[in-house]
């Protein structure tokens, strides 16, 4: 069996070469793992555009490793990402910004909300 680096990076390869064929616009990596380790995929895979990475849980607010962009939103569940990714042909340049929020005073989200009502409810039934 393949150590998990050499397997992710066997994976990473096959995936982007699948998107090179596919000819995709853009190659975001959403990955779970330290930023140590994205940058080094960002150094290995030159074709990357981005990585959003979050394991750490630590901020970074859109580091250049040659062309590719790593952002992570930190921790906790606390900031909210928004990475704006615009192109002039197949140069992108990417700006990232992040709000803070904090779930004991800012405002519920009145779905979200009703789920965790319904779900409480239906939990207390089921102890009693």
């Amino acid at each position: 069996m393949l150590p998990n680096p050499l397997k992710l990076r066997i994976f990473l390869i096959l995936l982007l070469n699948s998107l090179e064929i596919k000819k995709a616009d853009l190659r975001l990596l959403l990955f779970h793992g330290s930023l140590k380790t994205a940058r080094q995929l960002a150094v290995e895979n030159s074709s990357l555009d981005v990585i959003i990475t979050g394991h750490e849980q630590q901020i970074s607010d859109g580091e250049m490793v040659g062309r590719t962009i790593i952002v992570s939103p930190g921790g906790e569940g606390n900031m909210l990402g928004h990475l704006f990714v615009s192109s002039e042909g197949k140069v992108f340049s990417c700006k990232n910004e992040f709000i803070t929020f904090n779930y004991l005073t800012d405002p519920d989200d009145n779905l979200i909300r009703g789920r965790i009502d319904e779900y409480t409810k239906i939990m207390t039934e089921k102890l009693k």
